[in-house]
C-alpha cells in the first residue's frame, strides 16, 4: 500500500481510503447490511493497508455508522482514521449539531473523530453553517481532541468553494474527481484551488459510483487492447492517484473481487504515460458518446416520497444509453418494479433539490413515462 503524509497533522494515509457508503446489503435494503460479508470486506482493506474508513450520518439509511464502529472495534484505535460526516442540511440549531455530533460518537464506539466533515457543502448549507455560527463549537471540539481534523465534502461550483475555503479555519476538502468530471464538474479548478490553499484534498467518486468501471462496449475494448489483464476501474484509479495533492482516494467497495483489483493498484500506483493517457481519452469520448445520465448511485434522493426507485432507473437508462436504442428500453422497462416506476412521480421536487450531480430527475423521469408510453394505435 502507497501512503502520503498529511502536511496539516503529520498523518500517513493510506492513498487507498474504504467509503462505506457502498456495502452489500440484503433484499436491496440499504439499511439491512449484510454484515458477515461486509466485515470481510472491511478485514481485508485493513490487513491490505488500508488506514481510511470514511462514514456518515445518513449513508445506509444511517446503519453505516454503527456498523463501521463494530467492524473496525477489533483494531487498535490508533492504527487507522475515521472520518464522518454532518448533515447540516438537516439541522435548525447548534444544539440539534451537537446532538448528532455526540449520537456519531456512540454509533462509532469512539470518543473523537479523525477527519470531521461538513456533508455536500452547498450555497443552502454554507448559509446554515454561517446563520448557526458553527465555528466556535468546532473550535472547542478541535481543542478538545474530539476532531482531529475539519474538513468538508463538497459538489457545488468553484466560486463558492473560494468563499468557504475563506471562511473558515479548514484542515482538508473532500471533493468529486475523476478523468470525466476533470473538466465536466470543473474537478480540475475546485483541485486547483485547494492546492493553492495548501490544504490536502480527499478523492470520492474517482470511479463515479461505478460508471467508470464499464464504459460500455466501445471504451472498454479501447483500455482493453491497451493492457488486457487491467481492470477498467484501475485507469479511473490510477489517474486520480498520480495528482499529488491527492491524500487518499475512497472506493466504496461492495466485493472482495473489487477489494483485491484496488489493494493491486493501490500496492504499485504508476502514472498514467503519455500513450495511456491518449487511449483514455478515446474511451472516454466513446463512454460520453453514450449520453449516459451522471448519476453515481450515492442515494442522496432516496427515499422518494412518492416510493420511485430513482438510482434504479438512472440505472436502467444508462444500461440503455449503451444499446443506443430506445427498443431496448420498451423491452426492459416493463420489468422494472410496478410500484417504484417513474409513473409514480409527483413532480415535488426533493430529488433534485438533493442531487449533487444536479441531475434534471424529474424531466428525465417524464420523458421515460412518455418514451415507454403505449404505441398510439
Amino acid at each position: 500500500m502507497e501512503y502520503r503524509k498529511n502536511p496539516k497533522n503529520g498523518d500517513d494515509i493510506s492513498l487507498l481510503g474504504m467509503g462505506m457508503m457502498r456495502l452489500p446489503v440484503a433484499d436491496g435494503k440499504q439499511d439491512q447490511i449484510e454484515e458477515k460479508t461486509a466485515r470481510a470486506i472491511v478485514d481485508a482493506c485493513y490487513q491490505g493497508g488500508v488506514n481510511y474508513y470514511d462514514s456518515a450520518y445518513y449513508y445506509h439509511d444511517e446503519a453505516s455508522e454503527p456498523f463501521t464502529g463494530k467492524a473496525l472495534a477489533n483494531y487498535p484505535r490508533g492504527s487507522y482514521r475515521l472520518a464522518t460526516k454532518l448533515p447540516l442540511w438537516d439541522m435548525k440549531s447548534l444544539d440539534e449539531a451537537k446532538a448528532a455530533f455526540e449520537t456519531q460518537l456512540k454509533r462509532l464506539n469512539t470518543d473523537y473523530v479523525d477527519y470531521y466533515l461538513i456533508h455536500a457543502m452547498d450555497k443552502d448549507v454554507f448559509a446554515t453553517f454561517r446563520q448557526l455560527e458553527l465555528t466556535g463549537w468546532l473550535d472547542s471540539l478541535r481543542r478538545s481532541g474530539a476532531i482531529k481534523q475539519m474538513g468538508f465534502s463538497f459538489h457545488a461550483k468553484p466560486e463558492l468553494l473560494t468563499e468557504i475555503l475563506e471562511h473558515y479555519n479548514w484542515d482538508f476538502v473532500q471533493i468529486q474527481l475523476n478523468y470525466i468530471d476533470w473538466e465536466f464538474q470543473n474537478a480540475r479548478e475546485q483541485y486547483e484551488i485547494i492546492e493553492k490553499k495548501g490544504l490536502p484534498c480527499i478523492v470520492m467518486e474517482p470511479v463515479r459510483g461505478g460508471r467508470l468501471a464499464d464504459l460500455g462496449p466501445g471504451g472498454n475494448a479501447v483500455l482493453q487492447r491497451q493492457a488486457p489483464g487491467k481492470s477498467i476501474a484501475s485507469w479511473a484509479m490510477r489517474y486520480v492517484a498520480a495528482l499529488p495533492n491527492v491524500l487518499t482516494v475512497l472506493s466504496g467497495m461492495s466485493s472482495a473481487e473489487q477489494v483485491q483489483d484496488n489493494l493491486a493498484t493501490f500496492s504499485n500506483v504508476t502514472p498514467l504515460s503519455a500513450q495511456e493517457t491518449a487511449v483514455l481519452e478515446q474511451a472516454a469520448e466513446l463512454f460520453k458518446a453514450a449520453a449516459t445520465i451522471p448519476c453515481t448511485q450515492c442515494r442522496y434522493c432516496m427515499p422518494c416520497p412518492a416510493g420511485v426507485d430513482i438510482p434504479g432507473l438512472m440505472n436502467l437508462l444508462n444500461k440503455v444509453a449503451f444499446d443506443g436504442s430506445t427498443f431496448g428500453l420498451r423491452q426492459r422497462y416493463p420489468h422494472f418494479p410496478e410500484e417504484n416506476n417513474a409513473s409514480h412521480c409527483t413532480q415535488c421536487g426533493h430529488c433534485e433539490s438533493v442531487c449533487p450531480q444536479h441531475i434534471p430527475i424529474m424531466a428525465t423521469l417524464e420523458k421515460l413515462v412518455a418514451d415507454t408510453a403505449p404505441a398510439a394505435d
